[in-house]
């Protein structure tokens, strides 16, 4: 014969924890958490400027070299400062959205704006460029800009509703 278990009227009840009632719906819920990841496609595009250009600076020789056109050298030695430019712009474009996360879509915006324009002036000068793997990835931040700037816009436009 086995024991009977205890009775459950004598067992030690367990304490549970209060019930945390979340503000807002799930659609504000989900707007919010996009907007506070708007910083991250941001580090990404800046991680990656910021490897093209260190690359474009080591490709970028001291002084020209012999066989070398005066053309390709300038174009090179442009290329390695937008590079750094626009690593920069992104760098700072990351800290903005990390310093006020309510507000990150704005340099969301301003960076698939920036990223675009510099994506198509690179397919203006190199149309070969257009077929490369590169270009995937472009579309991939891209589209990662563009869903965080909507994130940020649905949640200010829920925002204003719930006032």
């Amino acid at each position: 014969m086995t024991k009977n278990p205890q009775d459950p009227a004598k067992r030690p009840q367990r304490r549970r924890a209060p019930k945390v009632r979340k503000r807002g719906s799930v659609a504000m819920r989900h707007a919010e958490r996009g907007v506070k990841g708007a910083s991250g496609p941001l580090l990404l595009t800046a991680i990656l400027t910021s490897v093209s250009a260190i690359l474009a600076w080591y490709l970028v020789p001291s002084r020209r070299p012999s066989g070398m056109s005066i053309d390709l050298f300038q174009l090179i030695e442009i290329l390695a400062w937008t590079e750094a430019a626009l690593a920069a712009v992104f760098w700072a474009l990351y800290a903005s959205a990390r310093r006020s996360p309510k507000r990150g879509h704005i340099p969301a915006l301003v960076g698939c704006i920036l990223y675009s324009l510099a994506s198509l002036a690179r397919v203006v000068l190199n149309p070969v460029a257009l077929l490369s793997i590169g270009t995937l990835l472009t579309v991939a931040i891209l589209l990662a800009l563009v869903s965080a700037t909507r994130a940020g816009f649905r949640y200010e436009k829920l925002q204003a509703q719930q006032n």
